[in-house]
């Protein structure tokens, strides 16, 4: 409801005036909470065991295809390549609990490539085995970030770390592949290069 009011409030302002970047910047911030309660609620029923995963048949390569050019739109001036097989690669996930957990990572490296990097997005197969990579040009992370990196609530040092973080992305990221029986890792972490690798295993870890 009241994200209803906010978007009516901001419809009939007028443009350019204060009450109209009142009610966006409002709006922003509900759309915020929203998201935050979201990866509160879905961590709370991993806790609780109750996180149901609905498995059905998905092209992974479609998904990372729709992935990048939501990628490129919020971006437009980076440099993003997307690494695919040349065959469809399908695999039974929960689709919308997929998609959070790769957006997680898509958000950290759209939010820290720096100017005049790149970003890739990449999968492969080796045998039953399937790996999605998210990598992008950024500063290394420090030891001690890196080791706390998927707890909850954790964020890095304040040079890297924008307003309205709250450090819950990569540890929901990291509990929704290990509820598809995959992994989540830093696989690399130096200059200039920072990576994730999320990977769907056909031996359960």
């Amino acid at each position: 409801m009241l994200q209803g009011v906010l978007e009516q409030g901001l419809h009939e302002a007028k443009q350019g005036s204060t009450d109209q970047q009142r009610f966006a910047d409002l709006l922003h911030e509900v759309q915020r909470l929203k998201v935050i309660i979201r990866k509160l609620l879905l961590l709370a029923q991993v806790d609780s065991g109750t996180l149901k995963i609905k498995r059905q048949p998905a092209d992974l390569c479609l998904l990372l295809k729709e992935m990048y050019d939501d990628a490129k739109i919020i971006r437009p001036e980076l440099d993003i390549n997307l690494n695919l097989p040349n065959k469809p690669v399908f695999k039974k996930v929960d689709r919308p609990l997929l998609i959070q957990a790769i957006q997680n990572l898509m958000a950290n490296a759209l939010k820290y490539t720096v100017e005049g990097g790149h970003l890739s997005i990449s999968l492969d197969q080796e045998g039953e085995d399937i790996h999605i990579r998210v990598a992008n040009t950024a500063e290394a992370l420090s030891p001690e970030d890196a080791e706390h990196l998927f707890e909850r609530f954790f964020r890095v040092d304040p040079a890297r770390t924008s307003s309205g973080n709250v450090g819950l992305g990569l540890s929901l990221a990291r509990e929704i592949m290990r509820a598809h029986h995959g992994t989540l890792d830093l696989t690399k972490n130096g200059n200039p290069t920072v990576e994730f690798t999320a990977s769907f295993l056909s031996r359960r870890v």
